[in-house]
């Protein structure tokens, strides 16, 4: 549980004040400052090591569909979970035709260097690293007759793109 006590923010337990700033949207500036005025020096150091609370612009935001949100939210139910305990991570790596490729996967953990976006109750992880190549792009869940699959469209970072649709040549 966390509440205000005058300028200062006081939480029960380290666990849940992580909880709150990684899921939170509004933990973010100025709230984030307030936590240095916390008397419990374990906890401001825990926080600058392992939290990582940014508020991004309309154009640095990875963008989450309806459609890829909703597929998300079909495999939470499927395996019984939470939102907190099933996210779609985005990552990219050097390969493919064009010289990069995304990659998808389920993650149930966070790491320090994940910026997390979300719609309606679906969070994408992107790394510190392929948030580089992603930055204001759009993810998208699209159902063909030859497959099915979590795709990036509409990526302001890229020069070409592969019929494969997972590979980009970066600009």
């Amino acid at each position: 549980m966390a509440w205000l006590e005058g300028s200062q923010v006081v939480f029960s337990s380290i666990r849940r004040a992580l909880q709150i700033a990684v899921i939170h949207p509004s933990f973010g500036p100025p709230l984030r400052e307030k936590v240095a005025a916390v008397p419990s020096l374990h906890l401001r150091r825990w926080f600058a090591e392992a939290v990582r609370v940014e508020s991004f612009t309309d154009d640095d935001t990875v963008h989450i569909t309806e459609s890829c949100a909703q597929r998300l939210k079909e495999l939470q139910q499927e395996e019984g979970v939470s939102p907190d305990q099933l996210m779609l991570r985005l990552s990219v790596e050097g390969g493919g035709c064009s010289g990069f490729q995304y990659s998808f996967s389920l993650d149930s953990k966070l790491q320090p260097d994940d910026r997390v976006f979300r719609r309606n109750g679906a969070q994408l992880l992107v790394d510190k690293v392929s948030y580089a190549f992603v930055k204001g792009a759009t993810v998208d869940f699209s159902e063909e007759l030859i497959r099915s699959a979590f795709t990036v469209v509409d990526n302001p970072n890229s020069t070409s793109a592969c019929g494969c649709g997972t590979s980009f040549a970066a600009k």
